[in-house]
């Protein structure tokens, strides 16, 4: 949620977020916000709320991925998971 003085002004789904803990955020702090996108096309809508995002949430690290990046990720789940 974005919002200026208690006004909402847009929400920004992100696909993924979470906190990297290898990286040292805006504040020297141990862990970092960090946002991921699937974006095949951006849009002028999605470019301002990019812009919100970081002057509302600093340090958030935005991450765009392209479409064909994500579809030739493998993921494997662990051997347990596959039992259930």
């Amino acid at each position: 949620r974005c919002e200026i003085n208690g006004k909402l002004i847009c929400k920004y789904i992100a696909d993924f977020t979470y906190i990297e803990w290898k990286i040292e955020g805006p504040e020297g702090q141990l862990g970092q916000r960090v946002v991921e996108d699937v974006k095949g096309f951006k849009t002028p809508i999605y470019n301002l709320k990019k812009k919100l995002v970081h002057a509302l949430f600093p340090g958030t690290l935005i991450c765009e991925i392209e479409p064909s990046r994500y579809r030739s990720m493998k993921w494997s789940l662990p051997s347990h998971a596959k039992e259930m």
